[in-house]
């Protein structure tokens, strides 16, 4: 595992007083998986989710594409091409629900612009929607009813990013433990 390609960032975000003074945000570089199984949802669920959840499913452990471009099902997602559970959305970005939660709240925030992996952001050309993908997990985590919650982006197969679409995770709902993984 190269540490230059394959890496995870997550963040923990605390309430204000809680925990040690200057802990509200702590970053930390370490390898993590978030894995997209096939999920049973039920004999009333549409066939067009059920067909998402089998995409979602096929896409797991796949190598990084040779066109950075390639389209995946969150490219697929943000054209509304497959139903998601969406949260939130604005010109920029689009928030929904995980097919296969880790936790009571599991959202993912997609940019709709693609880029596959976040080791591939340019300076002066990602910039901007990086930060908004940033302030929109922020605002999603509240849409949700998360005070505390866990940011997470998995770059590249060895951190376990199973589909090739810069997603960023809000996962909340309970106590996290440390180090995950």
């Amino acid at each position: 595992m190269s540490a230059r390609t394959c890496f995870a960032v997550l963040l923990t975000v605390r309430s204000a007083g809680v925990g040690r003074a200057g802990t509200a945000v702590r970053r930390n570089v370490v390898p993590s998986a978030s894995f997209v199984h096939k999920k049973v949802i039920g004999a009333n669920a549409s066939s067009g989710a059920n067909r998402a959840i089998r995409m979602a499913h096929n896409e797991i452990g796949v190598s990084p594409p040779s066109d950075p471009n390639a389209d995946t099902i969150f490219g697929k997602i943000a054209r509304k091409e497959i139903p998601a559970k969406i949260v939130y959305e604005d010109e920029l970005v689009l928030a929904f629900h995980d097919v296969n939660p880790v936790a009571p709240v599991h959202v993912l925030v997609i940019p709709k612009e693609p880029l596959s992996q976040i080791s591939l952001a340019q300076e002066g050309k990602h910039e901007k929607m990086l930060g908004h993908l940033m302030l929109t997990a922020n605002k999603v985590a509240k849409l949700v009813g998360l005070t505390d919650f866990r940011l997470v982006i998995n770059n590249g197969k060895d951190a376990g990013q199973s589909v090739y679409h810069l997603h960023l995770h809000v996962i909340g709902g309970r106590q996290m433990s440390w180090p995950p993984g």
